[in-house]
């Protein structure tokens, strides 16, 4: 069974190339997906002599998808679709 915890963004920051003089634009954000994504890799060798024995892992924990918002219309001063 899996067990879900509550996660809450405090800060979200979105990075952009300036488009103007002024680096500022203006837009509405009808909807935001977020895809989290828990996994591990781990990869030691051990040494017996001459011997190495090499031990590797990967390991999914986790994959969270998340939609908010109201569709994807868009306006004269939204982001249009990608």
């Amino acid at each position: 069974m899996q067990t879900f915890r509550t996660i809450l963004i405090s800060s979200f920051l979105v990075g952009y190339d300036p488009i103007n003089k002024s680096n500022t634009f203006e837009c509405k954000i009808q909807s935001l997906f977020v895809k989290l994504k828990g996994k591990a890799e781990v990869l030691w060798n051990e040494y017996y002599g001459k011997t190495v024995i090499t031990y590797h892992s990967k390991d999914k924990y986790f994959t969270i998808k998340q939609i908010s918002g109201h569709g994807c219309k868009h306006s004269k001063n939204s982001l249009p679709p990608r």
